[in-house]
């Protein structure tokens, strides 16, 4: 279990400084809680920068709009790209962490390429590239729901599992995965403490679908 003061209110600020603030004290708490982790696996966490923008934009990872935020783990840029207004509309549609939900996703990115889980993890010529997104997308959620799952400020409930069911409850993208997919990962992670726990480069497909 553990808090964080900076989301201690889960819903996205409106207003440029107050919510550069509310990001950037997500990323501490971030960067605290996954330090450890990363270090006893041999690994050293830099903070990812953070990239502000809107409409698009021309990244090391190619041209962007600002539909959503975005990772991207370039050799020249490791950074999470977002247009604030875009994040804040997470907070709506009943989904209380919505907004965390989507920013912790892009930080489980940036660990992942930390660590070469994404380019050491997969063999390209035994999957299509499809499958091979499936388990870095699942994989990042896998490590997102471990971690809100487990917060006690702002205090984790059983409305926001079923909110987040509910969520769930439509096939994301083919890149992205299967409600079914989703599901199983949340429900195999929340409360849990191992990040074993999302290994999906070794899942049965069925569980990447």
């Amino acid at each position: 279990p553990w808090t964080c003061k900076a989301i201690a209110t889960p819903q996205a600020p409106s207003g440029t400084k107050k919510f550069k603030s509310w990001m950037n004290g997500m990323l501490d708490c971030l960067m605290d809680r996954y330090r450890p982790a990363v270090s006893a696996a041999g690994g050293n966490l830099t903070k990812p920068k953070i990239v502000y923008f809107s409409g698009t934009i021309e990244t090391p990872c190619g041209s962007q709009g600002d539909t959503v935020p975005f990772y991207c783990g370039s050799d020249q840029s490791r950074a999470i790209y977002m247009n604030p207004k875009v994040v804040e509309r997470y907070s709506g549609g009943g989904i209380r962490f919505g907004a965390v939900h989507v920013l912790f996703h892009e930080f489980a990115h940036h660990v992942q390429y930390e660590m070469g889980l994404i380019t050491g993890g997969y063999n390209a010529d035994l999957e299509e590239r499809t499958q091979i997104s499936r388990r870095i997308e699942l994989q990042a959620e896998c490590f997102t729901f471990i971690q809100e799952t487990l917060l006690t400020n702002p205090q984790w409930t059983n409305e926001d599992v079923r909110q987040f069911e509910y969520w769930f409850s439509k096939d994301q993208d083919e890149y992205h995965g299967k409600s079914e997919s989703y599901l199983y990962w949340f429900h195999r992670a929340m409360g849990q403490g191992d990040f074993s726990l999302c290994n999906t480069w070794t899942a049965a497909k069925k569980h990447v679908a």
